[in-house]
């Protein structure tokens, strides 16, 4: 998700392999919209690429809160149509996990949605990792761990 003046949105992500690789990435310029449908559009477009491409077992990761809830508890009638569609989505004949991760596992997708598309413009698929990406992609194939410090004083 990018924001911007005006709330000027984008939304993107990554697919990745069990390991953590590259298997493609998405953006799309959304124009003037909140980061909640935003992250929404990123998962949205994720599953769609996913199904196109073949892949039937997926962890969904998403470091926003609200959304994962949304998302969790999608139904056929959700009064939101970006729900439905997920929801549809989300029941296709494939094996999906949901996690919620901190925002520093996201660093990948979140770059990908700050990468802006053309105004007005489709989906852009990459399939071969953006060279600014791959720095990103290496630190999350390492696996560091992803520590959030605070003082319980």
């Amino acid at each position: 998700m990018s924001l911007g003046i005006n709330n000027i949105c984008s939304a993107g992500g990554i697919l990745r392999d069990q390991d953590g690789f590259f298997l493609a990435g998405f953006n799309q310029h959304l124009g003037s919209s909140t980061v909640l449908h935003s992250v929404l559009w990123s998962v949205l477009d994720g599953l769609k690429l996913a199904w196109h491409r073949g892949y039937r077992h997926l962890l969904l990761q998403l470091d926003s809160m609200e959304a994962f809830e949304m998302v969790a508890s999608a139904t056929h009638d959700s009064p939101i149509s970006l729900i439905r569609s997920i929801f549809d989505l989300l029941n296709s004949d494939w094996r999906m996990n949901l996690k919620l991760i901190l925002c520093e596992a996201n660093m990948a997708a979140d770059f990908l949605a700050k990468v802006n598309g053309v105004p007005g413009g489709d989906l852009k698929i990459y399939d071969n990792c953006p060279t600014e990406l791959l720095g990103i992609l290496s630190r999350d194939v390492l696996r560091p761990p992803y520590i959030h410090l605070c003082n319980l004083a």
